[in-house]
């Protein structure tokens, strides 16, 4: 699966799951934040695909995951492997 998928993989999980996601310049920032009580994930348009991913991983992994969550097989995978790290 290439990178690009596996980003519209978990950005769709991470929604289902509650996670808000931003995409908007803030000075060529990224990051994921807490606000009040929502994990909210904002992504600057301009930074790299596996820049993005990794972000919406680390959100990911700040939330329990639902049993009826959406993660394809790699994702999960990517998911184990970073939690395990």
């Amino acid at each position: 699966m290439h990178t690009v998928d596996l980003l519209q993989a978990a950005r769709q999980a991470a929604e289902h799951c509650g996670i808000q996601i931003r995409e908007d310049w803030l000075a060529g920032e990224c990051a994921v934040c807490e606000l009040r009580g929502r994990i909210v994930v904002f992504i600057n348009p301009s930074a790299r695909v596996s820049e993005k991913l990794g972000l919406v991983l680390e959100a990911l992994r700040c939330r329990p995951l639902a049993a009826d969550c959406p993660l394809s097989p790699p994702l999960r995978q990517l998911l184990g492997q970073q939690r395990s790290a």
